[in-house]
């Protein structure tokens, strides 16, 4: 699975020093995700599976006068599972 987002947001009505730039706290202007899983299907350890994704998000505005930002970042995860009829 995969996913993108893509954010332009900016002031249009606000006072002079604010108008065009970007809101405090809108999130980064490009965000994405991608996850893969496999589970074995056959076998002893039927059930047994594994997982890893990520997920970035470019630098973010903390202000609305756009002087203070949150560096772009990438988040990895990973996943050990047994998926089983009553559990996973």
């Amino acid at each position: 699975m995969a996913g993108y987002g893509f954010n332009e947001s900016e002031f249009t009505k606000a006072a002079a020093n604010i108008t065009g730039k970007r809101p405090a706290r809108s999130g980064g202007r490009h965000m994405g995700n991608a996850w893969a899983s496999y589970r074995l299907v056959k076998g002893k350890v039927q059930g047994l599976g594994i997982g890893a994704g990520v997920f970035y998000n470019s630098e973010t505005v903390f202000d609305d006068a756009n002087t203070l930002f949150f560096p772009a970042y990438a988040l990895l995860n990973g996943t050990i599972f047994y998926d089983r009829p009553a559990y996973r």
